[in-house]
C-alpha cells in the first residue's frame, strides 16, 4: 500500500473492514470470527491483530493479501489486543476469565496468562515495553502488568467511573 492502512473489528459483522487512511475508502473486508472486538497492527505493519469474543480467539492478518494466516486460542471474551514495540509479543485483555493472555507471535501459541482485575477491557503498552496496563472495569481499577516476570506488579485501585481503556504518555 501507498499510504496508511487502517483496521477496524466490526463486532456485528465477524469480519474487519480494512481502509486507506489517505483517501479514506475502504478497501477490503477481512472475515475473522464470530464478535470481533479489538484491532492493533504489528510496529512493522505485516500484521494485524483482531480479537473475536465467540470462539475466544485472535485473528491474524497478513497485511499484504489481507487474508487470515493464523488463529490464536486466547482466555475467555478477548477483549483489547496491544503488541510489544518489538512486535514479539501480543497482550490481550479476556473480560470472561478476568486476565491477560500473552500470545508470542512467532510461534502463535498463548505463553501465559496473567489474572487482573475483574472484567479487563482496554490496555495500554508503555513506551519502553517494560509494563502494560490494564483497565479493570468491574474492580474499578488498573493492574501494571510487568512484562519481563508476567506477572502484576502494582494495582491502582478506586478508580470510581468503570475504567474500560487506558493509555500512556510516550515519555
Amino acid at each position: 500500500w501507498a499510504a496508511p492502512i487502517g483496521y477496524v473489528a466490526n463486532d456485528g459483522s465477524g469480519n474487519a473492514t480494512v481502509f486507506d487512511a489517505a483517501t479514506r475508502t475502504e478497501v477490503a473486508t477481512v472475515v475473522t470470527g464470530t464478535f470481533p472486538i479489538g484491532a492493533e497492527v504489528s510496529p512493522d505493519g505485516r500484521e494485524a491483530y483482531i480479537t473475536n469474543q465467540g470462539p475466544n480467539t485472535v485473528s491474524v492478518i497478513d497485511t499484504s493479501t489481507n487474508t487470515v494466516v493464523a488463529t490464536i486460542s486466547v482466555g475467555s471474551l478477548p477483549w483489547e489486543v496491544v503488541v510489544s514495540p518489538d512486535g514479539t509479543t501480543l497482550y490481550i485483555a479476556n473480560r470472561g476469565s478476568h486476565d491477560v493472555s500473552i500470545v508470542d507471535v512467532a510461534t502463535r501459541t498463548m505463553v501465559a496468562s496473567v489474572p487482573v482485575g475483574i472484567c479487563p477491557f482496554g490496555l495500554a503498552m508503555a513506551p519502553d515495553g517494560a509494563e502494560v496496563y490494564v483497565a479493570n472495569e468491574c474492580s474499578e481499577s488498573v493492574s501494571v502488568i510487568d512484562t519481563a516476570t508476567r506477572k502484576v506488579a502494582a494495582t491502582i485501585p478506586g478508580l470510581s467511573g468503570s475504567p474500560i481503556d487506558v493509555d500512556i504518555t510516550p515519555d
